[in-house]
């Protein structure tokens, strides 16, 4: 190799040795790749719970009539005669027009079984049959067996679906929230001392509608007295009303 030859193979050495430095420089001065996402904020969430009974103060009760015609008119005529008096009978009590509500009216066909020459029974045509329900709203518990009574007298044959609530049940669901946010900041400083934290700010609250607490209306059981124009007995017992939250907090 001749001495010019030799000179610039040493140079391109050179060069090729100062790039690679310059690369490796470049290199270890570009910051660090993240690890991975940031840590979000600690939370705790907890559901809160209240419940509570209270006395009634109303009651809605379903008196019918049903009456038999042999046509479809005189059906009608028939059970409208006796729901007029029922429905007198409950204003005559002190029921007002709010508190008395058409539940339902119904017109059907009759049939009776009659046996048949070769000694079966099938169903004829027997007349028409009319129901009329009417929705009292009794206010005044301590009337509720009397007006029971008297709407028998005047011709209802049919009474149900008797349950008691309270006229403001809004107030009561109010309070009962208030208790259940109360009761789930207990159970989270709870759960929060044990796991050696504090409880920060509130971050949500939700209302599930699980929680709406609607009444657990009472079934009440009646029954006719033996002896003649006797009251009903009805008992209201009492309604339970319940709520529950769903509050998130941060912790420290």
């Amino acid at each position: 190799m001749s001495r010019a030859a030799a000179t610039s193979l040493a140079t391109l050495r050179a060069g090729l040795a100062a790039a690679a430095i310059v690369a490796s420089a470049a290199a270890s001065a570009q910051p660090a790749p993240p690890a991975g996402p940031p840590a979000g904020p600690r939370v705790i969430s907890v559901e809160g719970y209240a419940e509570i009974e209270v006395e009634p103060d109303q009651a809605h009760v379903s008196v019918g009539v049903s009456t038999k015609g042999a046509t479809p008119a005189a059906a009608i005529d028939a059970n409208s005669a006796s729901a007029a008096k029922v429905i007198a009978a409950a204003r005559k009590a002190g029921l007002g027009d709010r508190d008395i509500r058409t539940g339902s009216i119904n017109l059907s066909q009759a049939y009776k079984n009659v046996r048949t020459a070769q000694g079966n029974f099938e169903q004829q045509p027997d007349g028409y049959t009319v129901s009329n329900v009417v929705v009292l709203r009794v206010r005044d518990l301590p009337k509720l067996g009397a007006i029971l009574r008297d709407t028998v007298d005047e011709g209802a044959n049919r009474v149900s679906g008797l349950t008691f609530g309270v006229a403001d049940p809004a107030r009561l669901q109010d309070d009962l929230r208030k208790a259940a946010v109360a009761d789930a900041r207990r159970r989270a400083e709870m759960l929060a001392e044990a796991a050696g934290a504090k409880l920060g700010p509130v971050r949500s609250i939700a209302d599930p509608p699980r929680g709406q607490g609607r009444p657990m209306q009472v079934q009440a059981e009646m029954r006719m007295a033996a002896a003649p124009r006797a009251d009903v007995p009805v008992s209201g017992g009492s309604v339970s009303f319940s709520q529950s939250v769903s509050v998130t907090w941060t912790l420290e």
